[in-house]
């Protein structure tokens, strides 16, 4: 479990300092199973193809994988897969709920956080998945996290 200790931390609500550290565990471990299966997920095609289940790995059940791809382990990489693919969906809902519960900054300054923590520990940037925040928000695009019957974010005090 990640958890950060820096005065920026300190000075962090609680609320958000919990989202950090789930989002921060969540993020390591996309980090290392993305290491483990030499899955790209650092730009928005990757993260496409494993959410699209374009990938050979995730194109079919696990347990017809063993006639495709003979040999020990493939049901188990298969399953990593699986995992990497849900765990990059929970994250961008992490993301999203903390948008709507904060403001785009704090989303934005925690994501920040997490990568320079991974970076630290030896991960290559964008090693944590897409970032899709950064994208919208390139992009314009940030609307996009927020219904339109969703109330407007609290920004941070």
């Amino acid at each position: 479990m990640h958890h950060f200790h820096s005065d920026a931390a300190d000075a962090m609500p609680e609320d958000i300092r919990r989202v950090e550290n789930a989002l921060a565990d969540v993020s390591a471990r996309i980090a290392r199973l993305a290491m483990s299966l030499d899955a790209p997920v650092a730009t928005l095609s990757d993260f496409e193809s494993i959410l699209n289940k374009e990938v050979p790995m995730l194109a079919q059940p696990a347990r017809t994988l063993t006639g495709s791809f003979p040999g020990d382990g493939h049901q188990r990489v298969a399953r990593e897969w699986e995992e990497l693919r849900g765990l990059l969906l929970l994250r961008c809902d992490m993301v999203r709920q903390l948008v709507k519960s904060h403001d785009l900054h704090t989303a934005t300054t925690v994501l920040a956080e997490i990568e320079t923590q991974l970076t630290s520990e030896g991960f290559e940037p964008g090693a944590q998945g897409f970032n899709l925040l950064a994208y919208l928000s390139e992009t314009g695009q940030t609307g996009m996290l927020l219904g339109d019957t969703d109330p407007l974010p609290t920004p941070l005090a």
